[in-house]
């Protein structure tokens, strides 16, 4: 089972790293503030209701479980410690950009869409990453 979702995760970040199909802009929507500020304190999820569509995201926003164009089988989940259950190990983000140390070329650059994020890595592929 643990090999199963290595290769799982593996295959998830893989499309996400080399890529190159395109996806259509989702247009910005925006949300009361009032509403925003309070779904923002109540959990990270919320915190992701809280970012602007086409915004780098918040390192909390980030944390959770990824799976790329919708498929969630394949998933990796990006823990808030910097570990993750991929074979790509520890991860970090900083300023839009998803790094994975042990494998430096492995860097994808992340947006806000809606509850998912848009990616496009280095060779400039590009995908939603789908929270799961």
């Amino acid at each position: 089972m643990a090999k199963r979702s290595i290769l799982a995760a593996a295959c998830t970040l893989a499309l996400a790293g080399c890529g190159s199909s395109e996806k259509t802009e989702v247009a910005a929507t925006e949300a009361a503030p009032a509403a925003t500020e309070s779904a923002a304190a109540a959990s990270p999820a919320a915190a992701a209701a809280a970012t602007a569509t086409g915004e780098k995201p918040s390192k909390e926003f980030v944390v959770g479980k990824w799976g790329n164009d919708g498929d969630c089988a394949l998933a990796i989940d990006l823990k808030a410690d910097g570990t993750s259950d991929g074979p790509f190990g520890n991860w970090t983000y900083s300023d839009g950009v998803i790094s994975f140390p042990e494998t430096p070329e492995m860097k994808i650059n992340v947006t806000v869409d809606g509850k998912n994020m848009n990616s496009v890595n280095a060779q400039g592929g590009k995908h939603q990453m789908t929270r799961c």
